[in-house]
C-alpha cells in the first residue's frame, strides 16, 4: 500500500512540472485508457474481436476463392476461344487444298494427250507419251528445271575439257622435248 502511496507521489511531482497543454493531453490520454476489465468483460470483449477477426478473414477468403473462380473461367474462355480458331483455321485449310486438288485435275485433263495425239510414226503410242510427257508428272523431281544443278553440269564439262586441253598441251611438250634429245 505504501508502494502506492509514493508512486501517485511521484505522479503528482511529475504533473506539476507539466505545462498546461501537456496536463490536457494527459488527461484525454487517460480519458481514453481503456478501463481495467473484470474476467467476464474481458472474455467477452475477446469474443468480440474474435467474431470481427473471423468476418475478415471469410471476406478475404471468400474473395480468393472468387478471384480463382475468375481466373479458371477466363482460363476457359480462352481454352474455347483458341479450339474454336484453331477449327475454324483447319477447315479453312481443307477447303484450299480440296480447291487445290480441284485445279489440279482440271489441269491433268486438260493436259492429257488425246487418242491421235498419241498414234506418231515414229513409235508406239507409250513413247510418243513418254517423249511428250506432261508437266505435272515432273513436279515431284528435285533436279527438274533446276538452274544450279545445269550450271553444275556445265561447270563439270568445262573442267574435263580444260583438263583433257591441258593432257594433250603436256603431251605435245613432252613430243617437243623428245625431238630435241633426238638431235
Amino acid at each position: 500500500m505504501k508502494a502506492k502511496a509514493d508512486a501517485v507521489e511521484k505522479e503528482k511531482a511529475a504533473d506539476e512540472k507539466l505545462t498546461a497543454k501537456e496536463k490536457k493531453a494527459k488527461l484525454e490520454a487517460k480519458a481514453d485508457a481503456q478501463p481495467k476489465l473484470n474476467p467476464e468483460e474481458q472474455d467477452a470483449a475477446n469474443e468480440g474481436k474474435a467474431a470481427a477477426k473471423k468476418a475478415a478473414q471469410k471476406i478475404q477468403d471468400d474473395a480468393s476463392s472468387a478471384k480463382k473462380t475468375l481466373e479458371a473461367k477466363v482460363a476457359e474462355a480462352d481454352t474455347a476461344k483458341i479450339n474454336k480458331e484453331s477449327t475454324e483455321e483447319v477447315k479453312k485449310s481443307e477447303k484450299e487444298i480440296e480447291v487445290k486438288k480441284e485445279v489440279k485435275a482440271k489441269k491433268v485433263a486438260q493436259e492429257k494427250p488425246s487418242a491421235e495425239e498419241l498414234t506418231k510414226p515414229w513409235g508406239t503410242p507409250s513413247e510418243v507419251w513418254t517423249a511428250n510427257m506432261p508437266a505435272h508428272h515432273l513436279e515431284g523431281y528435285a533436279q527438274t528445271g533446276r538452274k544450279g544443278v545445269k550450271e553444275h553440269e556445265l561447270a563439270q564439262a568445262k573442267a574435263e575439257e580444260e583438263g583433257n586441253e591441258s593432257e594433250s598441251e603436256n603431251e605435245s611438250e613432252d613430243e617437243d622435248s623428245g625431238d630435241e634429245s633426238d638431235e
